[in-house]
């Protein structure tokens, strides 16, 4: 684990020098991003099944590794994958009070989650976010796998903050 920290700090922190100015951009998550198409295909589905009225919709990502949880495997992974197109399938859905998301069978990406999902949506009214999502214990299989098809991308906090 502390290797994987040492190499998240040298692999994938990003100094940007300017004339005046030096920011560093440090990882916050690594993701296969979703396009367009693979994000509206999502939320037609989620908000045909919503679950709550009070939400906020995401459809955004399958988490490969938080920085919290980061492992040299998956550091190396990333590094050798980063901008490349994979598609997935989202198999099953599922929800607890606080967060709405499809299980998905990751095709090979790695993640460190124990659940491999996309987050939908999560309930307002509980206070849910989006983290949540790892632990939906009740799935119903969806009739017809969806495909979904994103980018491998590292996620930065923003470097103003």
């Amino acid at each position: 684990m502390i290797s994987a920290l040492l190499l998240l700090c040298s692999v994938f922190t990003f100094a940007q020098q300017s004339d005046t100015l030096r920011t560093e951009r440090k990882v916050n998550y690594m993701a296969l991003v979703l396009d367009s198409l693979s994000t509206e295909r999502l939320k037609s589905f989620a908000l045909e099944k919503m679950p709550w009225s009070d939400n906020k919709v995401y459809c955004h990502h399958m988490t490969i590794a938080h920085y919290t949880n980061l492992t040299d495997s998956i550091a190396s992974w990333v590094r050798e994958h980063e901008s490349q197109t994979f598609t997935i399938q989202a198999i099953e859905y599922g929800h607890s009070d606080k967060a709405f998301a499809v299980k998905v069978d990751p095709n090979g990406i790695p993640s460190a989650n124990t659940l491999t999902h996309v987050t939908m949506a999560t309930n307002n009214a509980t206070g849910g976010k989006a983290v949540d999502s790892n632990y939906i214990t009740s799935w119903t299989s969806l009739q017809s796998s969806i495909t979904l098809t994103g980018k491998v991308e590292i996620i930065y906090f923003d470097a103003r903050k």
